[in-house]
């Protein structure tokens, strides 16, 4: 990849302020969705990921854009993981493993509640994901696989 492919991606730290200020509040909705409680402080680590490992943005693999809802989700997942209670811990409270549960107390329609949750249980977490990423980040298909 050339240096100036890379100086109008998000290697420069000019270039990444600007993908920050774009892209910012609709990482923040994407993270306040999926853990509302702890979404600042998510954003916080998406950001520091991001600007750390942004020599790794290829615009040949896809958008800025998503390569940015990439580390998010990597935040989120690395977040939700660490979350679970040590099993030899008796005193810990237990913590939900499945987080769409939290997704689906924060859907418009009780009515769909039940029908959407078991169409998107059904379905492997990738493409569960990328689903999401189409619908509630409107990322187009190509990037939201990328």
């Amino acid at each position: 990849m050339s240096d100036a492919t890379r100086e109008g991606g998000v290697v420069d730290p000019v270039a990444f302020t600007a993908l920050v200020d774009r892209e910012g509040p609709d990482v923040y909705s994407y993270l306040v969705r999926r853990a509302p409680a702890e979404a600042e402080d998510l954003l916080g680590r998406v950001w520091v990921e991001a600007y750390a490992s942004r020599y790794s943005f290829d615009p040949v693999q896809g958008s800025a854009r998503s390569w940015l809802f990439g580390v998010a989700r990597h935040v989120l997942l690395r977040h939700w993981r660490d979350r679970r209670p040590d099993p030899g811990d008796l005193m810990a409270t237990p913590l939900p493993v499945n987080p769409w549960d939290e997704v689906d107390a924060r859907l418009d329609s009780a009515a769909l509640a039940g029908p959407l949750r078991a169409a998107l249980g059904g379905l492997p977490e990738v493409d569960r994901a990328m689903l999401l990423l189409i619908a509630w980040e409107h990322l187009t298909p190509t990037a939201a696989a990328a």
